[in-house]
């Protein structure tokens, strides 16, 4: 980048959008069980709820397996590992959206093994739920979320509209 360009930075204030946080929000709580599919269950929680725009705020709890990718911006691709065990799920958040009008949540996650190694990055499908997961989801009623993929990223970046 030139000393002179300013970065493309995209960013949403709540006042920007003209809402308010108390007409945006629905909070929902989620437990999924043992031997649940996480992202599965992530996106059953959202449809039976009718989010399309909204928030994973959290998830904790216990994994048999995990399958977690990270982005080689280089090759346009991810590069996935599997994690096998007992694992803790210590952290987990992201967005659910919309992308070619299907429900696309882009979660991440970080992991620790039992000896408080820790992995983390983009969730993949054949992640298995060990004892449950716990964790809290917001509805973004007020707002369409959608991703739009952009040839100079190569990739599908969050865009947002108030409805």
């Amino acid at each position: 980048m030139l000393q002179h360009e300013k970065p493309h930075i995209q960013h949403y204030r709540l006042q920007d959008l003209n809402v308010s946080a108390k007409s945006v929000a629905e909070f929902i709580a989620f437990r999924i069980s043992a031997d649940g599919e996480l992202m599965q269950n992530i996106k059953s929680i959202a449809l039976n709820n009718g989010i399309v725009s909204g928030m994973v705020l959290m998830m904790i709890g216990t994994l048999k397996k995990a399958r977690i990718g990270w982005y080689n911006t280089e090759k346009g691709e991810f590069e996935v590992a599997e994690y096998d065990g007992g694992l803790e799920l210590t952290s987990g958040s992201g967005s659910i959206s919309m992308e070619n009008d299907v429900l696309v949540p882009h979660i991440h996650i970080t992991i620790a093994d039992k000896n408080n190694n820790a992995f983390g990055g983009h969730l993949f499908e054949d992640t298995i739920v060990k004892e449950y997961i716990e964790g809290t989801m917001i509805h973004l009623k007020d707002i369409f979320m959608r991703r739009i993929y952009d040839e100079r990223v190569g990739a599908s970046p969050l865009s947002m509209q108030k409805l």
